[in-house]
């Protein structure tokens, strides 16, 4: 089944108490939602040596630190469990790479020698440098594997069908044990042709293929994410080419970035104005992640004026800014700090998150977002990863909620509402609810969702400036809580209403 509201969350994101698991913590947590929040993606909870999970040494083995299988189980009964499946590498201290580097004939080409004749220099990767590095085999020889994510990540061989049967089994009795959704993690560089970009190549497709197969061979319609662009040429369309259900829409944080500290919504209107009709439901709305925000080099939704400028203010905030090949790559950031000001933050941070979750397609709440957290440059340091400061863990619920004045628990109180609220209506909030764009002012973002009794309309204030309610639309009635200096006829800065013809529903 299509979720609705997929929370993002890290296995140890909740603080626990004494006795209770990390992901007993998550679990209770997600409880506080009811339904409003219907799927949650688990970064990854295995036995892995590094990259916060994604290294991965062993998908039969739940990390001590966060519990156990038993807590897995529990929470995939309270709600969609969605699982990652690292396609493109395992650990370096996978059991496959051990054995290969003894030159075990069983996996000895599981894993990619990178002849010295190959030409590198085109990749598209997503770390710097070349993805090389050698180890030993067991007679002290040097071997030099493909490693596109560093030395503790050893990509695997997709052109031997030993290797791809063995991560496809793998894939099944992953789903056959949790019953989980599958996210195809890293799946756009799974296929290697040196000479090449080596990203989005002919031969990923086929392994997405098998992949997507696998994740229902026991588990039929099981629901599976393309860990890649939903804003792909259509020859690129991964969800056409392998059967999977969804992919991200990248080029979504830094538009609402850019419109919201821009005051004007023209540059996503426009982008939302050439979204296909039938690519509308199956994409992921998001704001930011666990990696901050992706700014898409390839194709980048903004002028480079208006990237430079996110860039810069990332850094104003303390965040980081990684650029691949002279073009800026990502922003290490959160929203609650990108979109900071000293009297609008909040506002900001709501107004962001109000559009990705009334847009079609399906919503992804990184979990920090729920309170508006901001980056942490000592944990970027901490770690050596400028990533790493927008990964706060073991946040302690009960503390953040303490004061009620606070901005993390008045965040939270305005993002459960919103939540419930969407989640009273899913006729007109369903990811294939009918979408059209308002023809508002540039300061106004207005679209409506659903359709006959069950339209409601969207508007949301993108300016620091009261702005008036189109007048054919005054004698509808706000879905919303109202707060001063809003009036039945104007929107306050940067404020949301949801409108609706059901007076009754008025709050």
């Amino acid at each position: 089944m299509t979720p609705s509201v997929i929370l993002q969350a890290y296995p140890d994101h909740v603080k626990a108490e004494a006795g209770v698991s990390s992901l007993a913590a998550l679990t209770r947590f997600v409880g506080r939602f009811g339904g409003a929040i219907d799927a949650v993606h688990l970064l990854p909870p295995y036995l892995a040596t590094g990259d916060f999970g994604f290294a991965v040494q062993d998908y039969t083995t739940v990390e001590g630190a966060f519990g156990t299988w038993d807590d897995i189980e529990a929470l995939s009964t309270s709600t969609t469990l969605i699982l990652d499946f690292v396609v493109n590498h395992v650990s370096a201290s996978h059991p496959w790479f051990t054995r290969f580097l003894a030159n075990d004939d069983e996996v000895t080409d599981f894993f990619i020698r990178v002849d010295a004749s190959w030409d590198l220099s085109k990749l598209a990767r997503p770390r710097a440098g070349l993805p090389v590095s050698q180890f030993s085999d067991h007679t002290g020889r040097p071997v030099d594997v493909w490693t596109s994510y560093g030395r503790g990540q050893i990509d695997v061989n997709y052109r031997s069908p030993r290797l791809l049967t063995a991560m496809a089994d793998e894939l099944t009795r992953l789903v056959e044990r949790t019953g989980a959704a599958v996210r195809l993690d890293s799946l756009a560089f799974a296929w290697k042709e040196p000479g090449s970009l080596s990203i989005h190549a002919d031969g990923t497709f086929d392994v997405a293929r098998q992949l997507v197969a696998a994740a229902r061979r026991r588990a039929p319609g099981n629901y599976v994410i393309a860990e890649v662009d939903d804003d792909l040429a259509p020859h690129l369309d991964y969800r056409r080419r392998t059967g999977a259900d969804a992919a991200y829409r990248y080029a979504l944080p830094p538009l609402i970035a850019h419109t919201l500290l821009a005051g004007d919504s023209a540059a996503l209107r426009t982008w939302l104005a050439a979204l296909p009709a039938g690519r509308q439901p199956s994409g992921i709305n998001i704001t930011a992640t666990h990696d901050g925000l992706y700014l898409r080099p390839h194709d980048p939704p903004l002028p480079a004026a208006a990237v430079d400028a996110l860039a810069a203010r990332a850094q104003r905030c303390g965040g980081g800014v990684q650029v691949r090949n002279g073009a800026v790559y990502e922003l290490n950031t959160t929203f609650g700090s990108l979109l900071a000001d000293s009297g609008a933050t909040l506002d900001r941070h709501i107004a962001a998150q109000a559009i990705a979750l009334t847009l079609p397609g399906v919503t992804q709440i990184y979990l920090p977002s729920l309170f508006a957290l901001p980056y942490d440059p000592e944990l970027a340091r901490e770690h050596g990863e400028p990533r790493a400061g927008g990964r706060a863990k073991h946040l302690d619920v009960a503390a953040l909620l303490a004061e009620p004045r606070s901005p993390a628990a008045r965040c939270f109180r305005r993002m459960a509402e919103l939540l419930d609220v969407r989640a009273r209506h899913p006729r007109a909030f369903r990811p294939e609810a009918a979408f059209a764009l308002l023809d508002t002012p540039p300061g106004i973002l207005g679209f409506t969702r659903g359709s006959g009794l069950d339209t409601i309309t969207v508007l949301v204030n993108v300016t620091d400036e009261v702005q008036p309610v189109p007048h054919d639309l005054h004698g509808l009635s706000d879905l919303l809580s109202r707060a001063e200096p809003d009036t039945p006829h104007t929107i306050r800065a940067y404020g949301v209403r949801w409108l609706t013809t059901d007076h009754g529903e008025r709050r």
